[in-house]
């Protein structure tokens, strides 16, 4: 009978052993799947960026890594102003410069020049049809002639598309 009794106590101390264990095993391993989840940091990235965007990454994460993610760079991307070794920081926003071309770098043979050009020459190049050719046109008149090809993107529907298309197509 005494040994009956001491059977059911230790099955009893058993079972309480093993939901203690699994109790524990399962506390622990939601207290890491917190710990993770609050470990990553939120990211802009921007400028001569295959996919700009907002992207959430770790905080030992380097700006290479981010342009990685982020598609890579663009061809017009100037790589010389940029840190790829600085880690990156929280809430922070990045913009990667777009180069700046020199008007020697361009030969200038069937370039059009687009502090010169006619409506009808700027609707030859591509990505530019009537409106925006007058609105290259009307830009120029209102602020002067342009200083530099990057000024372009200021003008009413030209983005950074129809800027690269346009790159090495115009000079000033």
């Amino acid at each position: 009978m005494l040994g009956d009794i001491m059977k059911k106590s230790f099955f009893i101390v058993g079972i309480f052993l093993v939901l203690v264990i699994f109790y524990g095993f399962y506390a622990f391993k939601e207290e890491e799947q917190n710990s993770i989840t609050h470990n990553v940091i939120i990211v802009k990235i921007d400028g001569a960026i295959k996919v700009p965007g907002t992207y959430e990454v770790s905080p030992t994460t380097k700006l290479e890594d981010l342009i990685f993610y982020a598609g890579g760079l663009k061809a017009s991307a100037d790589i010389e102003k940029i840190n790829k070794d600085e880690y990156l920081k929280s809430n922070s926003n990045y913009y990667i410069p777009f180069k700046k071309i020199e008007e020697e770098e361009l030969p200038t043979e069937n370039l059009i020049n687009i502090n010169t050009a006619t409506k009808e020459e700027l609707m030859t190049l591509p990505g530019i049809g009537p409106t925006k050719a007058e609105a290259i046109i009307d830009y120029r008149n209102k602020n002067g002639l342009f200083k530099e090809l990057i000024e372009l993107m200021n003008v009413s529907g030209i983005g950074e598309k129809t800027y690269e298309q346009l790159l090495e197509k115009i000079t000033i």
